[in-house]
């Protein structure tokens, strides 16, 4: 009977420790975020120089990084509504400020010669079935020989400030963008 009280003190000693632990909330490293996925288009952005496309476009994205952007990883897919994925794409970097991020990286998969670099913009407008709707830019693609992608590429994304290369944004018809920033 001793040998079965101490088993059974044993077991509610882990179990409370166990749920002190969980409950007392994640001491794991401050990351920027965004994730999400949606459908926008056909359509032009908002900017003065639109951008526009004539079939709906999907996407998901998953992306992390430290709060300087600083070790960015996650997997971005794109594709046109009906047809087939357009994009894949490993991330590399990640800028956030507020509501809007920027994530870059490698295409997987680009043939030799073929645009092998990407980048996305989007901005968190609200919570998810708010009447205002998150946003999307287009999908910038270039040679990783190109000399005007940002310094410190592939690491460092471009400013998030510049309304997505001044082309500006579409705004979601349907799903939902989460960006944390963790400063």
């Amino acid at each position: 009977m001793r040998k079965f009280l101490l088993l059974v003190t044993g077991v509610l000693l882990l179990a409370g420790a166990s749920v002190a632990w969980s409950a007392a909330g994640g001491d794991g490293p401050r990351q920027d975020r965004l994730a999400g996925g949606g459908i926008f288009g056909p359509g032009c952005t908002d900017s003065a120089t639109p951008f526009c496309i004539p079939a709906a476009r999907s996407f998901s994205i998953d992306a992390a990084s430290n709060p300087e952007g600083g070790g960015a990883y996650g997997t971005y897919f794109s594709g046109r509504n009906g047809g087939g994925t357009f994009l894949t794409g490993r991330i590399t970097c990640l800028a956030v400020d507020g509501d809007t991020a920027v994530a870059g990286g490698y295409i997987v998969g680009a043939a030799a010669g073929a645009p092998d670099v990407f980048f996305i913009y989007m901005q968190d407008r609200g919570t998810a079935g708010s009447a205002v709707g998150d946003r999307a830019s287009a999908n910038f693609i270039d040679l990783s020989t190109a000399p005007d992608l940002p310094a410190g590429f592939p690491r460092e994304c471009p400013p998030v400030d510049n309304d997505a290369f001044g082309l500006g944004y579409f705004t979601l018809t349907g799903g939902d963008v989460q960006i944390t920033d963790a400063k």
